[in-house]
């Protein structure tokens, strides 16, 4: 999806039925996205937001975010360097039932083989 920087793309024609990954919040452009309205509660893929400038500023609808990201630097003014990632019931459902085509690096694993 694209649109003019400064805007929001369309939402309505996002594909949920492959995986969505999101800014909530563009500081440098000033465009947010309003609320998860437009995130079905019905929807096949995970959603992924990247929530750093918006985790306190905006009241998220966690239950239509399966990942989301920050860091505490930006907004809570935090040492730089750390971040937080949440995982929701579906993300963590993908990682205890999904085995990539692919080998991944050790420090990207976050279920050990046989880990259920």
């Amino acid at each position: 999806i694209r649109a003019d920087y400064g805007q929001l793309p369309d939402l309505s024609t996002v594909d949920f039925s492959t995986d969505v990954l999101f800014t909530w919040n563009g500081t440098t452009s000033g465009v947010r996205v309003p609320n998860a309205d437009w995130i079905p509660a019905d929807r096949e893929g995970l959603t992924f937001a990247d929530a750093t400038s918006a985790v306190f500023a905006y009241d998220i609808d966690w239950a239509k975010i399966d990942v989301a990201t920050f860091s505490w630097q930006k907004v809570l003014g935090g040492e730089g360097g750390h971040g937080v990632l949440i995982l929701g019931p579906r993300a963590v459902e993908r990682l205890e039932t999904h085995t990539p085509a692919w080998p991944l690096p050790k420090v990207f694993r976050l279920m050990a083989k046989g880990d259920r």
